[in-house]
C-alpha cells in the first residue's frame, strides 16, 4: 500500500522539487497555465495534481482533468502527463502508480489519456509494441561555451549558419523595446500564413504580458526593412521553450538559413536568462502516419541536437513509468 497520497495545488507544484526540472517548471507558471486555459477555451480544466510517498520515494505528478464537451481528457492543460520523483521509482511502486492511475481514470470516467515515459535507447525497440510513439526531446544545453554548443549541431547546421544574405536583420524583442504592435504583427502574420484565425486574440495579448513581464522574447526578421518571421520563446530560470513562430514562405527560397539564424539567435540570448533551451521533439517511431509538414520540420530541428534522448507516448496507462 502507498503510505501516503495527497491531492496538492499549483503553488505546492511551483515550490517543490519540480521547480528543478526543465521538463515542468516553466509550465507551472500561472502565466503559462492561464495561456492553456484561453487556447482550449471551449474546455474546462480541474486540477487533480497529487503526490505520492512511499517509502524513501517521494512522486509528483502535475495533472489536470479537461472536460470538452462531452468528452474527458486526463493531461496537464492539454500536455501529455509525466510523473517525477526525487528517487528511483522501485518496481512495487511503479504497481501502486499504475494502479493509482486506473482507479483516477474509472473515477472521473475519463475517455483519453496520454502520458511520456523516458526511455533507453537499449529498450527502444522492445517499447515499440505497446506505445504510439517514440520521440526524442531536442534539449540545447544553455550552459555550454559557444565552441560546445556548435560542435553539438549537425554539421549541416554548423554550414548553413555560417552563410551571410544582405539586406536581412534580426532583431530579439523583450521587456526593454516591446510594444503592443510587435504582438499584432506577429498574429496578423500568423494568420496570413496560416490562412485561417488559429487561437484567440486574448492568447496573443498574454504572450504580450508575457514579454512585459521579463517572461518571453521574439526574434524578428526583417528583409530590406520589412517584417518576415517572428519566432516567440517563452522562459523561465531553467527552460526557454520555443513557443511560436510564423514565416513568409516565399523568403525561404532568398534566405536559404533563415529559421536556423533566429533560433540561434535565441540561443544566444537565452544562455543569460536560462539554462536550456526546449525546440520540441523529432519522431523516432509511431502506429500512424504523421503528416510530411510536422515530419520536415521536426527534421529541421533535430539538427540543433545530435543526442538522443528518447521517450514513449502513450495513449493508455503504460506498463511501466521508468525505464529499467
Amino acid at each position: 500500500m502507498i503510505d501516503k497520497i495527497s491531492f496538492v495545488d499549483f503553488n505546492y507544484l511551483k515550490n517543490s522539487f519540480l521547480k528543478d526540472e526543465k521538463n515542468i517548471s516553466h509550465k507551472l507558471d500561472e502565466q503559462y497555465m492561464d495561456f492553456k486555459k484561453e487556447y482550449y477555451k471551449d474546455s474546462f480544466f480541474e486540477n487533480i495534481s497529487f503526490k505520492v510517498e512511499y517509502e524513501n520515494s517521494k512522486v509528483l505528478c502535475p495533472l489536470t482533468i479537461q472536460s470538452e464537451k462531452k468528452k474527458k481528457k486526463l493531461n496537464f492543460f492539454g500536455d501529455n502527463i509525466l510523473v517525477f520523483t526525487n528517487n528511483k521509482i522501485s518496481k512495487n511502486l511503479d504497481l501502486k502508480l499504475k494502479e493509482l492511475f486506473k482507479n483516477l481514470k474509472s473515477k472521473h470516467m475519463i475517455d483519453e489519456i496520454t502520458f511520456k515515459v523516458p526511455k533507453n535507447e537499449k529498450n527502444i525497440e522492445s517499447a515499440k509494441k505497446n506505445v504510439e510513439k517514440i520521440k526524442s526531446d531536442i534539449f540545447i544545453d544553455l550552459t555550454l561555451n559557444k565552441t560546445e554548443l556548435l560542435n553539438n549541431f549537425k554539421p549541416n547546421l554548423r554550414n548553413e549558419l555560417k552563410k551571410k544574405y544582405n539586406n536581412t536583420q534580426y532583431e530579439i524583442i523583450d521587456y526593454k523595446n516591446f510594444r503592443d504592435k510587435d504582438i499584432k504583427e506577429m498574429m496578423y502574420m500568423h494568420e496570413k500564413v496560416s490562412g485561417k484565425i488559429t487561437r484567440s486574440e486574448k492568447t496573443w495579448n498574454i504572450n504580450g504580458e508575457m514579454i512585459k513581464n521579463k517572461k518571453a522574447f521574439i526574434v524578428k526578421v526583417s528583409y530590406e526593412d520589412n517584417p518576415i518571421s517572428f519566432s516567440f520563446f517563452y522562459h523561465n530560470h531553467l527552460t526557454c521553450t520555443y513557443f511560436s513562430s510564423c514565416s513568409l514562405r516565399e523568403y525561404f527560397k532568398i534566405i536559404k538559413n533563415l529559421q536556423h539564424k533566429a533560433i540561434y539567435h535565441a540561443i544566444e540570448y537565452s544562455k543569460s536568462i536560462s539554462k536550456n533551451l526546449y525546440l520540441g521533439s523529432s519522431t523516432i517511431f509511431s502506429k500512424n502516419n504523421i503528416d510530411e509538414k510536422v515530419l520536415n520540420i521536426e527534421k529541421f530541428k533535430s539538427k540543433f541536437l545530435k543526442k538522443k534522448n528518447y521517450f514513449a507516448i502513450y495513449n493508455e496507462i503504460p506498463d511501466t513509468f521508468m525505464d529499467y
